[in-house]
Formats: C-alpha cells, structure tokens, sequence
C-alpha cells in the first residue's frame, strides 16, 4: 500500500495556498506611495533571502557529501530533502508576505472584518505551504526508502536551515533596530524621514517570519519522524499512516479557518481568533476518533492525541490569560518608577515564575500520553499539538504584516480610523503569536522526548546511570549548551560592525533623502547595500553557536561514549526548555507593560509618565532581544537531537 492520499492531500494543500495567494495578490495595493515603499521592502527582504541562500546551499551541499561518505546514501537524501523542504517553504512565504501591508493598509479602510480576513489570510498561507511540502516530502521518501527510520536525515536538514536563518535572521534585525537609534540621537530634533519606516518594515519582515516558517517546517518534519519510527513497531504501516493522515487533517481544517475569523470591531479581535482555534480543536478531535479507530483501533492511542489537543489550548489561553493579567502587569508598571533597571529585573522575575504553568501542563501531558500509549502516545500527542500550532505560524505572519501595516499607514499619514483598526489587529495577533510560541515549545519539548527514547534505540543503552562520572559530565555540559548559545547570539561581537555601518548608510540615505522633494525618487539600491551589508556580516555570527552545537555532540559521543551524549541531551534539554519559557514570557510581560502603559498617558499626567514610559520601552526593547533570542534554543535542541541521533549507530560501532 502506497501513500498516495497522502501525497494528493499534500498537493491540494500547496494548490490552495497558491490559489488564496493568487486571490490576495489581486487586492488594491494602494496608491504611488504607499506602493512604492511596500516595493522598497520587499526587494530588500528578497536580497537578504538570496544572500541566506547561497550560504545555506554551500553548508548542505559540505555536510550532504560528509553524510555519503561517512553514514550512507538515504541519509544524504534525506538530508537535502528536508533542507530544500524548510528552505522553499520560507522563501515562498516571505515572497507574498512582503507584498500584503499596503494591501491590508487599503482593506482596513473599508473596516475591521475586511483587513482582518485578508491579513490572517496572509498567515494561513504559510502555514499551508508547510503542511504540503512536509507532507510531501516525507510522503515521496518514504516511498523510495521504504523505512521510516531512514528520514532521520530529513529532521536534521530542515533543524540546520532553521538554525541558520533564525540567528542570521534575528542578528539582521537588531543591527538594523540598533542603526535606527543611532541614526536617531546624531538627528535630533529633525523631522524623520519616510525612507526610515521602510528599515523598520524591512526590520520586522526579517525578524519575525523567516525563523517560524523553517522553525514550523522543523517541527512538523521531527515531530512525523518520531511518531512513523515508533508507531511501525506496534501497528505496522497504518502506525506510519496514521500521523501523516492528522497532520493532513489539520492542514485542511487551518485551511478552512481562514474562511470564517470574524470581529465586530478591532477590540474583539481576539475573540474572532479564539472561536476559530475552539471550533477547529473541535473538529480535529472528532476527525482524530475517526482516523484512529480505523486504522489501529486502539482507544487509548485517541485518548494520547486527546491529551495534545487539551494541552494545546491549555497553554495557548494560559499564555493569553498571563499576559492580559493585571497584577503581572501592574508589577512591571508599578516597577518602571524606580528606572529601567527594576523594570528589567521585574520582568525577568514575572516571566521565570509564570513558567510553572506550561512547565506543570508538560509534565501532566508526558505523564498521561505515556500511561495511555507509551512513547508513542508521546509522540502522538506531539504531533496533535504541533499541528493544532499551524496557527502559530499563522498568527506570527499576520502579526508582520499588520505591525507593517501600521508602519506604512504612519509614514503616509493614512486615515486615523484605518490606522486605529490596524493598530487593534497587530495587538491581538501579537499576543495570540507569543502565546502560541509556549504551545509551539512545549509540543517541540514532547517531540524531542520521543526522538530521545529513539536515541536510547539507536544507541543500545537499556538506561543511563546518573552515578556514572562520564553521565554526569554530558548533563554539565548540556547544560551549558544552551546558554552557550544564547549567550553567543546576544553578544555577537562582528555584529556590533554591521550595526555601525548600518547607522553610517542609515545616515548618507537621510543625507540624500532631503535633498529629493517625492517618495516616486526612492532609490531601491540604497536599501540594497545596506542588505547586503547586514545580511553578509549577521551570516557569519551563525559560525560560534553552529560549531558548538555540532562538535559538543561529535566530541562527548565518541570521547565519553553513549551514555554520556544521552546525559549531554538531558542537560540541554532540562536547560533549554526554562530558558525559553521564561524569556518568551517575560518579553510578553514586557511588551504588554509598556502597550497599557501609552494608552493609559494618552489619557492623563503625559509629563509625568514620561520617564516611566521611558523604561518601559528600554524593557520592551530588552524583552524583544531576549524572546527573538529564545527562539533559537528549541532550534538548538532538535538540531542536537538529530545531530545525536544520526551519530549514534556510529559511536555503537567504534567506541
């Protein structure tokens, strides 16, 4: 029996994106100005994807050639088809993603539902992409495989392309954030130029959406991996076929939703968003029983995407309850009084306390999934949860172009009404993207989990002693990891170059702008160099984390043996998981401190909360650093996990 309903649902999902993009394209963009710098943007944006892309095609094409040589060929194949699977689905989504703010800019004109349907039409789009070339490609090498343990090499070519764009990504950006406010303090008092605001569109197109593209990408791919490995040990073939046919599931139901996300005005926003996630959990569970029940007739495997599916939601109206909490909020606030320096230390503090809740939802779901169905409910209950997280990508791209969207409307002087409807989209798509980033992390955390038991498979350890020096030695050092890592993206020392010669273009593209009198003189080369610039210089700060996570596993596995590389994976994994829950929290603390704190000084005392609101925005630039930093650590996780992974019947063999 062949996948070919699976490779139809693939197909069908990419034709539906390609369809919806031919339908959004052909919406008004605007007039000369607003097209103009829309254009602007996205050349740029496009530049710095090829300046990725011809890094990135030179690693794989190095280490495709080490896997032929030193593991076999299905991993070199598998490999390139996972890194061209994560690539594409990046490239083509930012491609349209950077032609819709001047669209959504001209919708929300007309009102709140028409603005709001097309940009989290804009996000679906994405999302759907994902779903068809994971889908796919998994599907087309099973096919010439014919063994689901031979993909491993698929999850770790999508785990390097994620990991590559998102530090690059987010390295970009902060030069280009950092260039502005240097640009900034050498013009005070001066009149800011339109030709600022493209940066700043430029800035957030990078920042936010190229890391979750290949990041969903990653996920779904690991998360398949994991679930088809385990599951053709106890049900055969329909144990592969019955995670491809939820993820598929999924894929056309987020399809769906895009369709009816309604709200009566930008303030209720939110409630559009959260009837659609209930009413697609809904069908999906139904769906799930279906599916289950024929093709391995076990409850209790339901029972374990049951406990996905609640986690899921769980964390997502958690995540969205934390931030919207008064006392956490009113803490930070309250805080900001004494200067940045508490405001910081507060935040910090609101964020690593509210991580026991998606930490206790963790625990709870590894627990039930694993008493229903073993790891394989574990890996069931990952794969639920992920793909019920399509909406994360969803909501992170409608996020980008509504914030974008914002940005146009501000620079063009547009309609107040149009401008307040935006500014209501881009609120609760920020808050919905930082929610689903916990629901995101804690199904990736799940999926590691049942990658780690394949590792323990793999690598012929029955169990690791903790009374073991070599063990207790690889859980220190992954430990560390993370932090290593972490501690390298936010300190890149090359990269403080490229800011500083980013604020100098900055600065000679000012100089030149007021000497031109219309925005139809834009000089699209200006922001041309400048890409290229930051893109070239942000694209080596990838080097340092890259060779640790790489060389730490290579060195413990072959020096210390297996037992200790599991160690490594426990330390990293322990280690990881809090770093990321807190620093994504508490940006969201943050951001959401100083967003009450503006709309409370437009209505009173603006003099006096002046300075407050000061370090509320150092905090919210702090906590943007910080949680766009966070990101990489689920990154750095899967790629060890793979990276252990594929070594491991290597280590069994020589040491």
């Amino acid at each position: 029996m062949d996948m070919i309903w699976i490779v139809i649902v693939s197909i069908l999902a990419l034709v539906f994106a390609g369809i919806l993009s031919y339908l959004l394209l052909s919406k008004s963009q605007g007039d000369k100005k607003l097209q103009d710098m829309n254009n602007a943007a996205h050349d740029a944006v496009v530049l710095f994807l090829q300046r990725q892309g011809y890094v990135l095609a030179t690693v794989i094409v190095v280490l495709a050639v080490l896997l032929l040589f030193f593991v076999n060929w299905q991993a070199a194949l598998s490999f390139v088809a996972g890194a061209l699977c994560s690539g594409l689905a990046c490239f083509l989504s930012m491609k349209l993603s950077t032609r819709m703010p001047s669209r959504v800019l001209e919708a929300a004109k007309e009102g709140v539902n028409p603005a709001l349907r097309l940009a989290f039409s804009s996000g679906t789009v994405p999302s759907m992409i994902a779903f068809g070339l994971v889908l796919f490609g998994i599907a087309a090498l099973y096919n010439v495989l014919r063994h689901p343990g031979l993909l491993v090499g698929f999850g770790l070519g999508a785990s390097v392309v994620t990991f590559v764009v998102g530090i690059s990504s987010g390295v970009f950006a902060r030069g280009v954030c950092l260039a502005e406010q240097l640009t900034q303090e050498e013009n005070k008092g001066e009149k800011k130029e339109e030709k600022n605001s493209i940066m700043k569109i430029i800035s957030a197109h990078v920042s936010f959406f190229p890391g979750a593209s290949t990041g969903f990408v990653q996920l779904i791919g690991a998360a398949l991996i994991a679930a088809m490995v385990i599951g053709t040990i106890t049900y055969g073939f329909n144990g592969i076929y019955l995670p491809l046919a939820l993820v598929g599931t999924a894929a056309m139901l987020s399809f769906a939703c895009s369709f009816v996300v309604r709200s009566s005005t930008e303030k209720r926003v939110h409630v559009g968003l959260r009837n659609s996630i209930l009413g697609v959990s809904i069908l999906f569970v139904i769906a799930s029983y279906y599916m289950v029940g024929r093709l391995v007739g076990e409850i209790m495997v339901f029972y374990a995407v049951l406990c996905g599916v609640i986690a899921g939601l769980l964390l997502f109206f958690g995540g969205e309850w934390g931030l919207s909490r008064s006392s956490l909020v009113k803490r930070i606030i309250d805080s900001s009084r004494a200067g940045a320096s508490t405001t910081v230390l507060y935040g910090l503090a609101s964020g690593m306390g509210f991580t026991l809740l998606p930490l206790i939802v963790l625990a709870l779901t590894v627990y039930l999934s694993y008493y229903f169905a073993g790891f394989l409910g574990i890996a069931i209950a990952a794969t639920s949860l992920l793909s019920l997280g399509s909406f994360s990508l969803a909501c992170v791209a409608y996020r980008t172009v509504a914030y974008t969207a914002v940005v146009l409307a501000e620079a063009t002087k547009q309609d107040q009404k149009a401008l307040l409807r935006l500014e209501g989209l881009a609120s609760s798509a920020k808050t919905a993207s930082i929610a689903w980033k916990i629901v995101v992390g804690c199904g990736a955390l799940l999926t590691i989990l049942s990658l780690f038991s394949l590792f323990m498979a793999v690598a012929k350890l029955g169990s690791i002693s903790l009374t073991n020096p070599g063990v207790l030695i690889g859980i220190l050092i992954g430990c560390f990891l993370p932090i290593g890592v972490l501690a390298s993206v936010l300190s890149s020392g090359s990269a403080v170059a490229a800011h500083l010669e980013a604020s100098k273009q900055l600065k000679s593209m000012q100089d030149s702008a007021k000497r031109k009198t219309t925005m139809a003189t834009i000089d699209s080369s200006a922001y041309s160099v400048l890409t290229r610039i930051g893109a070239e210089v942000s694209l080596r700060q990838v080097i340092v984390p890259g060779l640790i996570v790489v060389l730490a596993p290579l060195f413990v596995g072959f020096v210390l043996g297996a037992s200790s590389l599991g160690g490594l994976l426990i330390g990293a994994l322990a280690t990881g998981s809090l770093l990321s829950f807190a620093l994504i929290l508490a940006g969201g603390l943050w951001w959401r401190a100083k967003e009450g704190q503006e709309q409370e000084r437009m209505q009173k005392r603006p003099s006096k909360e002046a300075e407050q609101l000061k370090a509320l925005a150092i905090g919210a630039r702090v906590g943007h650093g910080l949680s766009g930093a966070a990101n990489q650590l689920v990154a750095t996780l899967m790629l060890l996990t793979f990276v252990s992974l594929l070594i491991a019947p290597l280590i069994v063999k020589f040491v």
